[in-house]
């Protein structure tokens, strides 16, 4: 699997790469040719062949995630109703975890003749602490990501990044999750070792704001 681990692009976590076995020596004596660390009276093989450890199978995952229309309700709200003008706060959860991941991107889009973006508060649960600078296009899409610091598993499910909002005009607007179908970046969940590499197939639920 927003491939997570040292080096992060947007939604991607990269995996660690394999190490891999030394040059081969060209028989040229005990300290001829090219390879310098040949024991003496010990003829190298010709041909050197990197182990590779492979890669599990990877599993069938399906997790649920969903946007909140009002955060400040323990409830997972599909619509909230705001009077123009006030600011409000939209969380993204993650409500059931089909496994452990390491990493989430967050990418959703509105109306922003009806709603204008004004910030964002990654909650940094379980130690998903290390978090993008967020991105806007446009002035309607939001998007951002967050991994384990140390990439680490997790298995939380909650809110876990919370966007406010201001109700600019009269009217109703869908906040629709975007997937990587819709072009780069999308929502996601990633796991990613050595052994196993897998993206959680997301079930998702958008949310409507209306502002009165």
């Amino acid at each position: 699997m927003l491939k997570l681990i040292a080096a992060v692009t947007l939604g991607t976590i990269i995996a660690l790469p394999l190490a891999a076995c030394g040059d081969d020596d060209d028989g040229g004596g005990d300290n001829g040719g090219n390879g310098g660390n040949v024991t003496p009276g010990v003829t190298a093989p010709a041909n050197l062949t990197p182990v590779v450890t492979p890669q599990l199978p990877n599993p069938d995952v399906v997790t649920a995630v969903a946007l909140d229309a009002n955060a400040g309700t323990p409830e997972v709200d599909a619509a909230a109703d705001y009077p123009t003008g006030t600011q409000f706060r939209v969380a993204f959860d993650i409500t059931e975890a089909g496994g452990e991941y390491m990493g989430y991107q967050v990418d959703f889009e509105f109306d922003n003749a009806v709603i204008t973006y004004d910030a964002v508060e990654h909650l940094r649960p379980e130690g998903l602490e290390t978090c993008s600078p967020t991105r806007t296009f446009d002035g309607n899409r939001f998007a951002a990501f967050c991994l384990e610091t140390e990439l680490l598993p997790v298995s939380y499910t909650g809110p876990v990044t919370v966007i406010t909002f201001t109700c600019a005009a009269p009217g109703e607007t869908e906040l629709r999750l975007r997937t990587p179908a819709d072009g780069s970046l999308g929502t996601k969940i990633q796991f990613e070792t050595v052994e196993a590499s897998y993206l959680h197939t997301l079930t998702l639920a958008n949310a409507t704001i209306r502002c009165t």
